[in-house]
């Protein structure tokens, strides 16, 4: 009976060791990531129907998409703003996001990350107008 109950812990013990080391590479993955990759990611994910939640992408996009956010938000700290939100509390829908991607000519997805692509879009999306650029 010990060697039945000792399974499941230690598979639930490896199996959270091994989200905690995946998560290290997420990081630097979420700064450099090109929209291409980003684009790729996804489709394999939507591809996977429910279980696309249990892949370690699904956690990787997740990053991706937050480190976007706050690359867009610390940028607007700058003067001139590059954009002028009502609030630097927004959140956007998955569609949206995926939109300010596929927004990107194909030619260069390669080259354009995921956070230039999401600042690009949500500056477009809150333009300043010029009273409020130096605001």
């Amino acid at each position: 009976m010990r060697l039945i109950f000792s399974l499941p812990v230690m598979a639930a013990m490896l199996s959270s060791s091994s989200l905690v080391a995946a998560d290290v590479p997420n990081v630097a993955a979420s700064s450099v990531m090109s929209v291409q990759q980003f684009l790729n990611k996804a489709k394999h994910l939507k591809e996977k129907g429910p279980f696309a939640l249990l892949s370690p992408d699904f956690d990787l996009l997740s990053h991706v998409g937050e480190a976007a956010d706050d690359a867009w938000k610390a940028q607007l700290k700058h003067s001139p703003k590059p954009a002028c939100p009502p609030s630097t509390d927004i959140s956007i829908k998955d569609k949206d996001f995926m939109a300010f991607m596929k927004a990107i000519p194909k030619e260069d997805r390669d080259h354009i990350s995921v956070n230039e692509a999401y600042i690009q879009g949500m500056n477009k999306r809150y333009p300043c107008n010029e009273s409020s650029k130096h605001s």
